[in-house]
């Protein structure tokens, strides 16, 4: 197949066939465009001012959402952030945590107020599931009596970020475009 490609390249036929060697291996001649679409910059702010600076919102959500706005993480790294997550030295405090998609670590630098944030969730966490609670985010599912934490469901954090923007008004088609 990589031959029949090669030829039909150099004749001309089809011209934005790749090099011969990225024929060869099978690689993708063709570049994808990615268009991202990010939120409206006032939608974030509506966010910001709704739901992660009101003192009525849940403190664990609060600090989910401080936390992956900072991160960019994806909801499934999000809600299985370990508890110890946080890491500190002389240059500063970071993020630490292990990617499922990519199997691999990631390490992020976090400025001085999200580490705060972290560290109070660390502390309610901690006073309520006792010290070997293994969640930075615990779920619903998790036991104060036992001790024990179970992560958010990814599809538990979606629907209760979609109910918060019902009710503040901030509706799918604002967000989306």
């Amino acid at each position: 197949a990589a031959y029949r490609l090669e030829t039909l390249r150099d004749c001309g036929l089809v011209d934005d066939l790749g090099a011969a060697i990225f024929l060869r291996r099978g690689g993708n001649v063709h570049r994808k465009t990615r268009r991202p679409r990010p939120f409206p910059p006032d939608v974030i702010e509506r966010i910001d001012t709704l739901i992660g600076d009101n003192p009525d919102t849940d403190p664990t959500l609060r600090a989910m959402i401080a936390t992956t706005r900072w991160a960019g993480c994806r909801i499934s790294e999000l809600v299985a952030l370990p508890i110890d997550c946080l890491q500190h030295s002389e240059q500063g405090h970071w993020i630490e945590y292990w990617m499922t998609k990519t199997s691999a670590w990631r390490r992020l630098p976090v400025p001085e107020s999200l580490a705060e944030i972290i560290r109070d969730q660390q502390t309610r966490v901690r006073d309520t599931y006792g010290p070997d609670a293994e969640h930075l985010f615990p779920g619903a599912r998790s036991s104060a009596i036992a001790g024990r934490t179970q992560p958010w469901s990814t599809s538990g954090l979606r629907h209760r970020l979609a109910a918060l923007f019902r009710e503040h008004g901030i509706t799918t088609s604002v967000a989306t475009g």
